[in-house]
């Protein structure tokens, strides 16, 4: 199992999921803070994260 993690080196944003008043995702915002991410040099990014707002996704989102 360690060859399988080799691949997730480097550095990892973590995404916040932007929700405006009616706890719907702006999908713009997510778009913009993936593109800072890549912009930036990170290696991947990390969505949604395991903590806070996960558990507001449908069944849907998190897939």
């Amino acid at each position: 199992m360690a060859q399988r993690f080799e691949v997730l080196r480097g550095l990892f944003g973590l995404l916040p999921t932007p929700y405006g008043e009616d706890l719907e995702i702006h999908t713009g915002d997510l778009r913009a803070a993936a593109d800072f991410c890549c912009r930036s040099g990170q290696h991947g990014m990390v969505w949604p994260v395991m903590v806070g707002e996960f558990y507001f996704l449908g069944e849907e989102e998190r897939v």
